[in-house]
């Protein structure tokens, strides 16, 4: 069996490690390409014995039989008589490994804007969700339009129906649109760093945002702790942006969605955002 042994000064810790060789020794299970397409077959039927699976799988007899002893043993295929079947459990690990499969898919095809970008507020529940992204478009912007995502994103704020929004600089267009939203009685949930956060709070009618916390509709979180990405959500469009390694917004390059499986990727990465520390601000802070 292949272990992984920890490295980079232990940085690894042992959990992950332990995670790690777990998924080693179901992926060794199944990595012989004979015994991959014997599981995929029976995946997608009932039942078949060895007659059917010859004729169908075009393996031999030999073959055939050397895997199921591999397969029996490991619980993922189940005898009854002389037909073969994929049990409940191997069901259950041939689905989410072929969904560890399209994560990589698109962590490939995102590797522009992975490489090289701090990606430390994706939580393993985020990065295990990174095929909700399949639908997802990389927008490029020229060096000489920095300013097209904020104009992208105060575009779409304006008919939000509920604004997930986490920024890094104070933009007084998002603090008039934000207002707007407020006054129409929009939900509205950011996160801000902690040091804009007397310069934010000023940017605002008082009585306007008292009263939606009042009403229990805006809600912030000013973080002490460094995020290093910007992310919108609304009820149609979700877009983020990282930052580089050196600590600098990569405002050349977003990626956004209409996707309502995007939308809940997004919900999901925000929320786990706010647990980091700071001031709260509204009902979330109760």
């Amino acid at each position: 069996m292949k272990t992984f042994k920890k490295t980079c000064g232990g940085l690894l810790k042992d959990e992950y490690i332990d995670k790690l060789n777990a998924i080693w020794d179901e992926i060794s299970t199944i990595s012989n390409p004979n015994r991959i397409r014997i599981l995929y077959f029976l995946f997608n039927q009932e039942q078949a014995n060895v007659k059917e699976i010859h004729e169908k799988v075009n393996l031999s007899y030999p073959t055939i039989s050397n895997n199921f002893k591999v397969l029996l043993k490991e619980e993922y295929v189940f005898k009854h008589k002389s037909y073969y079947y994929v049990g409940a459990s191997g069901k259950i690990k041939l689905q989410l490994l072929f969904k560890l499969t399209d994560i990589f898919n698109i962590a490939d095809n995102y590797q522009y804007i992975l490489a090289n970008h701090i990606v430390d507020d994706f939580s393993i529940d985020n990065i295990l969700s990174f095929n909700y992204l399949k639908d997802s478009k990389l927008m490029q912007i020229s060096r000489k339009d920095v300013f097209a995502i904020d104009k992208l994103l105060i575009d779409n704020m304006k008919n939000s129906k509920f604004l997930y929004f986490i920024f890094s600089e104070l933009n007084l267009r998002y603090v008039e649109i934000i207002s707007e939203l407020l006054s129409e009685h929009i939900p509205v949930k950011l996160i801000i760093p902690q040091e804009i956060r007397v310069k934010f709070i000023d940017s605002f009618d008082r009585d306007l945002i008292n009263k939606a916390f009042m009403d229990k509709r805006f809600y912030f979180l000013a973080t002490s702790d460094k995020i290093h990405l910007n992310l919108f959500v609304n009820d149609f469009m979700m877009a983020f942006n990282l930052f580089h390694e050196t600590g600098i917004v990569d405002k050349n390059n977003v990626i956004i969605s209409n996707n309502d499986l995007s939308l809940k990727w997004a919900k999901s990465v925000f929320n786990n955002c706010f647990e980091k520390g700071g001031i709260k601000y509204g009902s979330l802070a109760e």
